[in-house]
């Protein structure tokens, strides 16, 4: 078989084919000789690239005719670096589109270098295309493609897979949520090891490790190669027809690379500019697992960059959460940058206009940002502050009704200063790095103790209360007060101005024993409990209804800040507080009681739409609240109790004749107001 070679040409980077030959691109540090391997049809080709012929300034290239599709290539690097000689490294191509290796399942370590493969996908779109909704109108639900369906209860034919979550997009067609936000989908290091006071080997099931940035994980799928993307593609497809965005958590600040193997993969290419090293070239952790991805290089840019284009071109994704995403502001010191230049070119490329963007705008290295992050009026946050003040709201905390007011009304004085509105505002209250909702209701102390660091690992500040009996237990008024603070914080959470986000398995009290870092869990502490559905059928119930109702209300459609002034058919504010007593919200004392009223505002406001008042008690006893005197006449109807959730969940809605209304304990109470 005779394989013919031309120079080539250095871009497009990666493997590209144009008419009849396929040509090859590759950027190495200057160190490097380079030597393209090709295995075509079982034979194997060496074509060692040539400095003169085939490199244009620190860009491999060649060019080869002959080739027939699918055919798998690597990259053997030879040359000497820090004092030391290396022959023939193998490497995947970095932005290749597919991969080939030996990984079985999730759990599976690799023996082998990885290959890349190309490979012609002509997939059927159907005339599908992102849908885009603005954050306003989302209701994510963060989840993970293989705890979501991993149990038998899932009743679906492919567990964990990508297959099975199209399965199941009716049951979340009927939850009501407008986009899912998959944990890693990127091919990932499962890392496995032993911890010392254990046997048994543990294995990382989050996916926070990837070995590349453009193949998804093949276990996510029924085969290899393409039919890993097609699946995928598939998947995608079916959640657009059904109306439901598709968002992808991706870990760009750094590499699951095994470095105690030496040089693998990026590592290899070109150590110095795709990672921030130290004084002494070693590797850094701002992320708290080492390999510090130095996004803001400009090779490492154009790579990043590259990735989000293809997944959304080409997979038709909606958007992105960047995992730790403080440590893409660094500069190859590791000093945060005021205007990073990753992070800028995220936001103003055009392919990328209409695509979410997410930070999480922290990192391991005490870079903390939310409210700050350099967001070119584009990125939105996790916001971690409406998530800590949230769960001290319902602890009773005294002392931070005004923290929770700017949380109830979009935290405006974190993100108007930036542009932004309150849509850019993840609100959150549990994700998948923490408790569930059931247990912080159920667990006061942390249970990770199977995750074989003797219990300390996970964070210790997680606000959260038993409720007299730790984990588990059998007393019905326990079990009663930690229903009802769910209720509270789904409440609370879908009632906020700012985009919410749910966490799978919480609408129906999914449990993790009150482990809250269960990366290396793959078992029924973190499969989602599809057998708990009839169980508490009443709690799913209700967070389809509160979720309908915060989809019917304009209060929430308008992301802009609330103005506090009149306005509308009842010409009051957008927004009051109150206490016990109207208009007089005890933000000084701080006890934990509070009443909102909102008034229909904005484009979407209906002309029949009513007021709504919310009276929160998170005091230890009953209290009593005067309800708002409005300028209209009209009525108060009551249309839900915290504490019986089964009126809400029917429909009902009981006329209220007095002045006042008591809360129970522990309890949120709303009504609204239907002029006569």
């Amino acid at each position: 078989m005779k394989l013919n070679t031309y120079t080539g040409t250095s871009y497009p980077f990666g493997c590209t084919k144009q008419n009849e030959l396929y040509n090859f691109s590759l950027y190495s540090a200057k160190y490097w000789e380079v030597t393209l391997e090709i295995n075509h049809k079982g034979e194997n080709f060496l074509f060692p690239l040539d400095v003169k012929e085939n490199k244009t300034g620190d860009i491999w290239h060649i060019a080869i005719d002959g080739l027939s599709e699918p055919f798998s290539y690597r990259y053997l690097l030879s040359g000497t670096y820090a004092e030391k000689t290396y022959t023939a490294i193998p490497v995947a191509d970095p932005y290749s589109l597919l991969l080939e290796s030996n990984q079985k399942n999730s759990h599976s370590p690799f023996t082998t270098s990885l290959w890349s493969v190309f490979e012609t996908n002509n997939f059927n779109w159907e005339g599908d295309k992102p849908l885009n909704y603005p954050l306003s109108e989302c209701i994510i639900y963060e989840m993970h493609v293989s705890c979501f369906t991993k149990d038998d209860s899932s009743q679906v034919r492919h567990k964990g897979t990508f297959q099975a979550i199209e399965e199941k997009i009716p049951y979340l067609q009927k939850l009501g949520i407008t986009s899912i936000e998959l944990m890693p989908v990127f091919f990932f290091n499962p890392t496995k090891w032993r911890p010392d006071s254990s046997n048994k080997d543990i294995v990382d099931i989050w996916g926070y490790n990837p070995l590349h940035f453009h193949m998804p994980h093949t276990p996510y799928s029924t085969g290899k190669g393409l039919q890993v993307i097609q699946e995928l593609q598939s998947l995608v497809k079916a959640l657009h027809k059904a109306k439901i965005e598709i968002i992808l958590d991706v870990v760009f600040n750094h590499t699951g690379e095994f470095l105690e193997k030496e040089y693998t993969g990026l590592n290899a290419l070109a150590q110095e500019s795709y990672f921030i090293l130290d004084k002494n070239k070693e590797h850094t952790s701002h992320t708290g697992c080492g390999n510090t991805i130095q996004a803001n290089d400009p090779r490492t840019t154009e790579l990043l960059i590259h990735a989000l284009r293809y997944w959304v071109t080409e997979i038709h994704i909606d958007g992105f959460r960047f995992d730790l995403a403080s440590s893409l502001t660094r500069n190859e010191s590791g000093k945060p940058m005021p205007f990073p230049p990753f992070i800028e070119a995220a936001a103003k490329d055009p392919i990328l206009a209409n695509t979410k963007l997410i930070a999480e705008p922290w990192d391991a290295g005490n870079l903390r940002q939310t409210g700050l992050f350099p967001a070119f009026h584009r990125w939105a946050e996790w916001n971690d502050t409406y998530r800590d003040t949230i769960r001290q709201f319902i602890l009773g905390t005294q002392g931070i009704l005004p923290l929770v007011a700017n949380c109830l009304s979009g935290n405006e004085g974190m993100f108007a200063h930036s542009a932004r509105d309150s849509s850019f505002s993840i609100n959150f209250i549990t994700s998948h790095d923490g408790f569930t909702l059931y247990d912080l209701v159920s667990y006061t102390n942390k249970h990770n103790e199977a995750n074989g660091e003797n219990n300390q690992d996970g964070t210790n500040n997680n606000y959260s209360y038993n409720h007299s009996i730790e984990g588990e237990t059998t007393d019905l008024k326990v079990q009663a007060i930690r229903k009802k603070q769910i209720v509270n914080m789904a409440c609370l959470l879908l009632l906020s101005l700012g985009t919410p986000m749910i966490l799978f398995g919480d609408e129906i009290a999914r449990t993790q024993k009150g482990n809250n870092n269960t990366w290396n869990q793959d078992s029924k502490l973190t499969w989602f409990p599809w057998y708990q559905m009839e169980e508490n059928k009443d709690l799913l119930l209700f967070w389809q209804k509160m979720i309908a109702l915060r989809k019917q209300r304009s209060y929430w459609k308008d992301p802009s800040f609330f103005t506090g002034k009149k306005q509308g058919i009842y010409h009051i504010e957008d927004i009051s507080w109150h206490g016990l007593k109207p208009y007089t919200p005890d933000f000084t004392k701080g006890k934990p009681m509070l009443g909102v009223l909102w008034t229909p505002r904005g484009k979407q406001a209906t002309k029949n739409e009513p007021c709504l008042y919310m009276a929160c008690n998170f005091d230890i006893k009953e209290q009593t609240f005067t309800l708002p005197v409005l300028p209209m006449p009209g009525k108060w109807y009551c249309i839900l109790q915290t504490n019986k959730i089964e009126d809400f969940i029917q429909n009902k809605e009981i006329a209220h004749f007095t002045a006042t209304i008591t809360v129970e304990e522990k309890t949120i109470v709303l009504l609204y107001y239907k002029p006569e």
